[in-house]
């Protein structure tokens, strides 16, 4: 997921709330979501967002760089 700088402030929430509501819809149990560690910005909206810090997996799997965050979806 990426924003461009000039609008982070105002749409990041607004971006990541649809991709919730679109995982719900789909019938999903859970959101993750992945960045960098040096990528404190995103670190902060997910915390923020309710997010729970996982270890990486999949492709991110073992990638010391990698942070990744699961939502629980109703």
């Amino acid at each position: 997921m990426f924003v461009l700088p000039a609008l982070r402030r105002r749409h990041r929430w607004c971006l990541l709330a649809f991709l919730e509501r679109e995982a719900v819809r789909r019938g999903r149990a859970c959101l993750v979501r992945e960045t960098g560690d040096n990528d404190r910005a995103a670190i902060a909206l997910y915390h923020g967002a309710g997010r729970r810090r996982i270890p990486p997996l999949g492709p991110y799997a073992g990638n010391a760089y990698s942070v990744c965050f699961v939502k629980r979806l109703p």
